[in-house]
């Protein structure tokens, strides 16, 4: 099996430098305007996403931050209504207050009874 080397070469950019391009002053005028127009619209761009995103999440009233997310948690409404229904065991609904009662509600059992 024969094997072959690649002959030494420098990279292309070192051996051809890049030649400078003269700009005329039109060249160099319509540049400079590109550039502007170009750094006044990313300052638009950037003022118009900016501000309401700054203002649109924060806690800032005008008459100072109020610390809504320190407040005590109040909770869902409806989500303590869990504590008062009965849990279901076979044919028999057991209350938390104690009463046993079978599914239509009769009374199963008269000893733990509060009425």
């Amino acid at each position: 099996m024969k094997t072959t080397t690649k002959p030494h070469t420098a990279p292309a950019h070192i051996l051809r430098p890049a030649r400078l391009k003269v700009q005329t002053p039109a060249e160099s005028a319509l540049s400079a305007l590109k550039a502007d127009r170009r750094a006044s619209a990313i300052a638009r761009a950037a003022n118009v996403r900016a501000t309401p995103r700054l203002m649109a999440f924060s806690n800032y009233t005008p008459e100072g931050y109020d610390g809504a997310e320190l407040k005590p948690y109040a909770g869902r409404p409806g989500t303590e209504q869990v504590h008062a229904l009965p849990s279901r065991s076979g044919n028999r609904l057991r209350y938390p207050d104690g009463r046993i009662t079978d599914l239509s509600g009769n009374l199963l059992d008269e000893s733990r009874s509060t009425t």
